[in-house]
């Protein structure tokens, strides 16, 4: 999806909230006698996230003003920053599942709005390939993220 022109959401959910169910949209057909069979039904289909975020006045009054006029109470999509597939914050393109978002009685100090996304893939497939290729073990995996920290830094000076 195009990211052009679509507005960020600048508050990440907390992380202790994150309830990710990972589509993988694979359809898969049990065989009698035989291992089964499957195929890749939908590419680049969405997954669904339930989150929760704790704002102060001015952030739930930022929240609630971003829901109502930028995504059009839930109907366009946005970029949001999410940890899911990586230890790090990235940005992915979601949307607000509709009837979803939930704001609970105000306290003094804070709202508490659950929601749930509609989360589109990121393209990573060529990351995770050469990320595993290259890994001598799941245990070395942090050597590996210094061989690379190493080469980009020392050998060609991108960082």
């Amino acid at each position: 999806m195009d990211r052009t022109g679509l507005r960020k959401l600048a508050y990440l959910p907390e992380r202790s909230s994150y309830s990710y169910k990972n589509n993988s949209h694979v359809l898969t057909a049990e065989l009698e006698g035989g291992l089964s069979r499957s195929r890749v039904d939908i590419v680049g289909g969405s997954s669904r996230i339930d989150c929760t975020w704790n704002l102060d006045n001015n952030e739930f009054q930022y929240f609630m003003a971003f829901y109502n006029s930028r995504t059009k109470r839930g109907a366009n999509f946005f970029l949001m920053d999410l940890i899911l597939d990586r230890p790090i914050a990235e940005e992915f393109v979601v949307k607000f599942v509709p009837d979803t978002l939930v704001s609970s009685s105000p306290s003094e100090l804070a709202f508490t709005i659950a929601a749930s996304l509609e989360v589109l893939p990121n393209e990573q497939d060529a990351f995770d390939y050469w990320f595993v290729e290259f890994s001598d073990s799941p245990l070395a995996t942090n050597s590996l993220l210094d061989r690379l920290a190493l080469f980009a830094n020392a050998e060609i000076g991108i960082l």
